[in-house]
């Protein structure tokens, strides 16, 4: 049995993660902020601690750095919980994206127990005096904190309450799916709007590495299918690697809106055709709904930050499609949108080959 130290300040959230880390036969020590937690770690050094961001009197990331700097503490690794990627160094062992999914916070608590501790380095050297960095607007993470940390509550209760479901409830099963698909849409938008005012501040950032793009392709789209109940999904790529240089989870935030705008452009049941396409030097990524013809006018400001197709009964957000194009730019590519033929509109994404 290892001992896992959570610190989380919200009482709801706090007492879920403590039974998910319990039920994988873990011992569990609870803090409400960043002070106790390093408290109780000094006192015995734990096996795992999982901390959330944004906390009173010391952050995750401050506990992580003060972790790092003890000697009986610098090798345990730490996994953050945040609404949005903080700055951390290597001090953060995982980070994990708040509202949390159930099955990845297991496999993380797991693969963490058994990670070899991080190499001991020397202290560094004092920093240079730095000029104070200008935070994005706090009322912004004010509002994606208070947001995201009920919706993790609800999320990952909601997950354990479909687990423990008997087969046979189908009709209250379908109840909760519809609970978690919901959740996920408003998760989705805080996420996005977050994400939105960073990117016009020039503080959202990449971490690319080489993917397999038409590997990868192929697993989001079953993700796809199982979020949204009657999706059908057309994935057209070459048998060979298609290697770009991508942040995954960035681009997973790319294609995600793109399919998410064709859904709600597109007639019920939903349809969506991705292909992709080798070219010289890029890889294009074409994204094709079945809605209704995008008129010349409208063509332009597709991309525009808070634009809202003037379509009746549409589900679709405003920041989605304006950060997927903001994100192709940080990747070194473009976003494009044209009407197809006959109706509908195809959304190309273009990125340079690794």
């Amino acid at each position: 049995m290892k001992t896992v130290i959570i610190a989380e300040d919200e009482e709801a959230l706090r007492t879920i993660l403590t039974e998910v880390v319990a039920s994988l036969g873990h011992r569990v020590v609870d803090a409400v902020d960043g002070d106790d937690a390093l408290s109780l770690a000094r006192a015995q050094p734990p096996d795992l601690v999982i901390t959330d961001e944004k906390m009173p009197r010391r952050t995750g990331s401050e506990l992580a750095r003060a972790m790092r700097d003890e000697p009986r503490l610098a090798g345990v690794p730490v996994i953050l919980l945040s609404a949005a990627r903080p700055r951390t160094g290597p001090e953060v062992w995982r980070f994990l994206t708040k509202p949390l999914r159930l099955a990845e916070l297991e496999r993380a608590v797991t693969e963490a127990i058994g990670a070899p501790a991080p190499a001991q380095q020397p202290p560094a050297a004092p920093p240079a005096p730095q000029p104070p960095a200008v935070d994005l607007d706090e009322t912004i993470h004010w509002l994606a904190h208070e947001l995201k940390s009920p919706l993790s509550s609800a999320h990952l209760m909601a997950q354990l309450l479909l687990r423990r479901m008997a087969p046979e409830a189908e009709r209250e099963r379908r109840a909760v799916e519809v609970i978690l698909r919901q959740l996920g849409r408003v998760t989705d938008f805080v996420g996005d709007v977050l994400d939105a005012a960073r990117l016009q501040e020039g503080r959202l950032t990449i971490e690319p590495r080489p993917l397999d793009l038409a590997a990868w392709l192929a697993d989001e789209a079953d993700e796809w299918r199982r979020a949204r109940e009657g999706l059908a999904v057309t994935l057209a790529a070459p048998p060979a690697p298609v290697v770009v240089q991508a942040d995954p989870a960035r681009l997973r935030q790319v294609l995600s809106n793109l399919v998410a705008n064709a859904v709600a452009r597109g007639p019920r049941p939903a349809r969506v055709d991705v292909g992709v396409e080798p070219a010289p030097g890029l890889v294009r990524v074409h994204v094709t709904d079945h809605g209704p013809e995008l008129s010349a006018d409208e063509l332009p400001r597709v991309l525009e930050r808070l634009h809202r197709a003037p379509r009746p009964g549409a589900d679709g957000h405003g920041p989605g499609l304006f950060l997927a194009a903001g994100l192709a730019r940080l990747h070194g590519g473009h976003l494009d949108v044209r009407a197809a033929s006959g109706a509908g509109a195809t959304f190309t994404l273009s990125l340079p080959r690794a």
